[in-house]
């Protein structure tokens, strides 16, 4: 009996052993994809294994330089807080989650304001609060009675939606890249970061900004010296490029910073890890030659 207990034990080491090896080998071709550095010409790992965590830069305050700006922000304060109750009234609105956002008003000598959302409540005050923003917004005035005009019958057309996607897009995508998630030890490499990548969001009609120009929402994220840097417009030639729909760009966001923030075991993260790689999958619009996955 002892004899064939031994035995067994001696198995499953063996079993055990082979599993181990054939998850590391399995692992190892997995995730051994290389591409030559252009600072030492040499074939390193694509992937990226770390992130450097930089604070946001924003727009320096020179708002008591203009006469009457606390009336002027007052103002806009009240347009957003419409704006606010009107857009709360769609049950969209109630999936926003947690959202802390430093908006600098532009024309108004980057006034600063922070818009509190969370589960349905709306909050709008003065000045930028403590706590860590989601989300960094720089908008004129215009651009904060242009939302007011939008909410206000209650209904969103598809221009309106393209517009506002337009102005939070490149804050949006940073946001997903600044996740604090992303910045806990451990190597990153498994996640398949790469260091270069495009985002397109093509309008369904012709939209056209202030000046006439008209509106295409074009994107481009790089990694330089493990800072993520995003950029409006297509740069180079990147790793790959998605092209999304409004819908999937909203998901995309989703999936990247609300509920990244919510894992917490092994098996959450495979799960969430399968939802991202089905949205990529589906948006992959371009990948570069020399990659293989």
């Amino acid at each position: 009996m002892i004899k064939f207990v031994s035995n067994s034990i001696k198995m499953l080491k063996k079993t055990f052993l082979f599993s181990l090896s054939f998850i590391v080998i399995f692992t190892v071709q997995s995730f051994s994809q290389t591409e030559m550095s252009y600072k030492t010409g040499d074939d390193e790992p694509r992937y990226l294994s770390k992130f450097k965590m930089v604070d946001y830069n924003y727009p320096k305050d020179v708002s008591n330089a203009i006469i009457g700006v606390e009336d002027k922000a007052d103002e806009m304060i009240k347009l957003l807080n419409k704006t606010g109750e009107a857009a709360s009234k769609n049950e969209w609105f109630s999936k926003i989650q947690n959202e802390n956002i430093y908006l600098s008003i532009v024309d108004l000598g980057n006034y600063r304001i922070t818009l509190k959302i969370a589960d349905g409540s709306y909050e709008v005050v003065k000045g930028f609060k403590k706590k860590t923003p989601s989300m960094v917004l720089k908008l004129f005035t215009r651009n904060i009675r242009d939302l007011h005009e939008f909410f206000s019958d209650g209904k969103l057309t598809e221009e309106e939606k393209y517009r506002i996607f337009y102005i939070v897009s490149v804050p949006a995508i940073r946001a997903i890249y600044y996740n604090e998630p992303n910045y806990r030890a451990g190597d990153k490499s498994v996640f398949k970061f790469d260091n270069m990548i495009q985002i397109a969001i093509p309008p369904k009609g012709l939209y056209v900004d202030q000046s006439g120009v008209p509106l295409n929402i074009e994107l481009t994220a790089v990694n330089v010296d493990g800072q993520w840097l995003v950029f409006r417009g297509l740069h180079g030639d990147p790793d790959f490029r998605l092209k999304l729909t409004l819908q999937e760009a909203a998901e995309l966001y989703r999936i990247g910073y609300y509920e990244v923030n919510k894992v917490k075991t092994p098996k959450q993260a495979k799960k969430l890890s399968d939802e991202f790689l089905l949205l990529l999958n589906k948006t992959l619009d371009y990948r570069r030659k020399d990659h293989k996955d």
